[in-house]
């Protein structure tokens, strides 16, 4: 008889692809560009406001990585797929509710192309 082989998939394994995009979940490494990309611009509709420095976003990201690991929260970086370069976030909120939030963000300096729309 065989034995059976469980195989677990990590998230640091996942990328979502689009013709345009690669998605995969944020990890550290992403947050310096992340920092720069949340603009006063960019949160003006948004539930909050700019980090007011590196350290304090440091707070925010280190969270994420945290609900990623457990699976409640998915934070994704979105970035472009020729050329890796940072467009936004995207987030899979509340995975265990019955109505989970998809939020989306994309850098000022890259709206009007689409890529809010592509990465949903």
């Amino acid at each position: 008889m065989k034995e059976s082989t469980t195989h677990i998939l990590r998230p640091s394994d996942w990328t979502i692809g689009s013709p345009r995009l690669n998605l995969r979940p944020f990890t550290m490494d992403d947050a310096g560009e992340a920092f720069i990309a949340i603009t006063p611009g960019l949160t003006r509709y948004m539930a909050f406001d700019p980090p007011a420095s590196e350290q304090a976003f440091a707070v925010v990201w280190r969270a994420w990585l945290l609900t990623i690991a457990d699976g409640s929260d998915f934070t994704f970086v979105i970035r472009r797929r020729t050329d890796h370069t940072f467009l936004g976030l995207a987030g899979l909120h509340r995975t265990g509710d019955a109505e989970p939030e998809l939020g989306v963000w994309i850098a000022e300096s890259m709206h009007g192309q689409g890529y809010g729309r592509e990465a949903v």
